[in-house]
């Protein structure tokens, strides 16, 4: 790792956001990070999925309902896939375990105002939107999902528990009501989505 030359002023600065986003409850069960276990979690998940066509964005838009009408351009959205190999990889960047569910976490910079204030839901559901954060979740969720079915007495109903994206510059340690978008999928969207665009295993 490089190291960053940094003053003491802003030295203190970053210790002092880093801390608001760690004590930061994550709902209103006073989720957070600062109190995880070194058991309880797993950084950087790497994974690779087999893709047996192109991933339509408004495909999968209309089945989960976020957008009512279908996109008469059908676009497509790109993808970065490994040369002449079909396979779609990436890296989770957090996933956490709490009462026997699993919660995947989505660390975001993206500077959306000068206030928290720009950082409440309506906002990060027009970010989610605009960047297709909404494919990467769903991707990410497919791809946790598979994960865990190695484990016994897993099941996607009981024990997967959603998604967190947390936008660091929205976050101030005191509430959930800014910088933090949560979503649960229904294992029937998930299940459709990985039938229609991956290859095997099937789920």
């Amino acid at each position: 790792m490089k190291k960053i030359n940094l003053s003491k002023k802003w030295l203190l600065i970053l210790i002092k956001w880093i801390n608001k986003i760690l004590i930061n409850p994550l709902n209103s069960k006073k989720l957070n990070l600062i109190n995880l276990k070194k058991n309880s979690y797993v950084k950087e998940l790497k994974f690779y999925l087999p893709i047996k066509k192109k991933i339509n964005i408004f495909y999968i838009r209309n089945l989960s309902k976020i957008i009512k009408k279908k996109n008469k351009n059908g676009e497509k959205f790109k993808i970065k896939i490994k040369k002449n190999k079909g396979i779609l990889s990436g890296s989770i960047d957090l996933i956490i375990k709490k009462n026997n569910k699993y919660y995947l976490i989505d660390y975001k910079s993206n500077f959306l105002g000068k206030n928290i204030n720009f950082y409440n839901k309506i906002y990060l559901k027009k970010i989610i939107i605009k960047e297709k954060y909404d494919l990467q979740y769903y991707i990410y969720s497919i791809a946790l999902h598979r994960f865990l079915k190695r484990k016994k007495k897993y099941n996607f109903k009981k024990n997967f528990g959603g998604i967190y994206y947390l936008f660091l510059r929205g976050m101030n340690g005191k509430n959930y009501k800014n910088g933090i978008f949560f979503y649960r999928p229904k294992y029937s969207l998930i299940k459709k989505i990985n039938n229609k665009f991956f290859k095997k295993p099937k789920i």
